[in-house]
């Protein structure tokens, strides 16, 4: 099974989408990979509620880690895979990526 931990942007499955219609002056769409809803929670809001000081320093370090601008998108369910950004367990999972300029 491919690990899918990353070493470059295209890494994850190789899908980079261009926004506005392949306007090149448009910025893209780069697909990392799936987060946890943690992660979502923290990249969408800069919210950490509800994390123990443990867990919140895990997702701020993989959020710094990737330290891109970060996006999040679809819903993809529930995944046994680890999260992308943090490492997390299994959960549910949303689509991740960020935007290049």
């Amino acid at each position: 099974m491919q690990s899918s931990r990353f070493s470059s942007p295209t890494q994850y499955n190789g899908r980079q989408t261009q926004l506005a219609n392949g306007d090149p002056t448009m910025a893209q769409y780069v697909h990392l990979g799936s987060c946890c809803d943690d992660c979502v929670q923290a990249i969408a809001n800069d919210d950490y509620t509800g994390m123990d000081d443990q867990r919140e320093a895990e997702v701020r370090a993989g959020i710094d880690r990737i330290g891109q601008y970060l996006t999040v998108g679809d819903e993809e369910g529930f995944s046994w895979q680890g999260c992308d950004v943090c490492g997390g367990l299994a959960g549910n999972r949303h689509e991740v990526g960020y935007l290049t300029d």
